[in-house]
């Protein structure tokens, strides 16, 4: 049974460290709110609750569910 599109959303699942003073270098493989997409940067949300940016390179864009909780670990 195929699952409709309106009950997944986009989230940015990082990739890489970046250069390693990126705000999510210690979440590789952590998923994260991606609230839009820049020309060179997705905004987000970082665990605090701020709105940030990651770096095109080291996110990928996925789908997940739309009552997906954000397990940020433990920063």
């Amino acid at each position: 049974m195929a699952m409709e599109n309106n009950k997944f959303q986009k989230a940015l699942l990082i990739t890489s460290r970046g250069d390693g003073m990126r705000w999510y270098a210690d979440m590789v493989g952590q998923t994260v709110p991606l609230l839009v997409v820049e020309a060179t940067e997705y905004k987000s949300r970082e665990p605090e609750g701020y709105v940030n940016f990651v770096q095109l390179g080291d996110a990928n864009i996925i789908d997940v569910p739309i009552d997906w909780e954000f397990d940020y670990g433990t920063r």
